[in-house]
């Protein structure tokens, strides 16, 4: 598995731990040095989406909230098909910027925060795209679920408590590669982490 945007680790951390190698690539040098420092023992690597420094090899590739990044996501897919083997599997995670739901008391002020926010998003869009842009790269029987969440209220406002909110409307987009593609099934849970079955 390599997860594509890893930060500090934690998910590739918790595939490791479950027995499956993990490979965490993130752009920022200060993400992959704190995720070293968390999981001793782990591989990370520096890298991108649209050039991962590694030969292939892969059963799976995750990355979750990146691609709303992305100037060119094709590129990305296509090196995520590069690196996966036969039967490999890609979870594209993401929010919908534009689409974020938040619980105030104050309308008028959220819709203007997530305005702000969607603005300066490089596509905020992305997420609800996921079946699009996969089938426009060549794959085919693409699964999308999306989830929605709420900011607000109780345990924790924003943050909605330890760690556990999660902003808005996420798509998935799931695929297995098999000989010719077929696509398979992974469950995101709200840690954004893949659950193997």
């Amino acid at each position: 598995m390599i997860d594509v945007g890893c930060g500090s680790g934690r998910a590739v951390s918790e595939l490791s731990s479950s027995g499956f190698r993990a490979v965490g690539v993130d752009i920022s040098p200060e993400m992959i040095e704190e995720a070293r420092r968390r999981s001793p023992g782990t591989e990370f690597l520096v890298g991108d989406a649209y050039e991962l420094a590694v030969p292939g090899g892969f059963s799976g590739y995750r990355v979750d909230k990146v691609f709303h990044e992305l100037a060119e996501p094709e590129r990305a897919v296509s090196e995520a098909r590069r690196i996966l083997v036969p039967g490999g599997r890609v979870v594209l995670a993401g929010h919908d910027w534009e689409a974020l739901v938040i619980d105030s008391s104050y309308p008028a002020l959220t819709r203007e925060i997530v305005r702000a926010r969607a603005s300066v998003v490089t596509a905020p869009r992305a997420a609800r795209g996921f079946r699009r842009l996969l089938s426009r790269c060549g794959l085919c029987e693409v699964s999308v679920e999306a989830v929605v969440g709420f900011f607000g209220g109780g345990g924790g406002g924003l943050a909605g408590g330890a760690g556990r909110g999660w902003d808005g409307f996420c798509c998935a987009a799931v695929l297995g590669l098999q000989g010719g593609l077929r696509w398979g099934e992974w469950g995101i849970g709200p840690d954004s982490v893949v659950r193997l079955a």
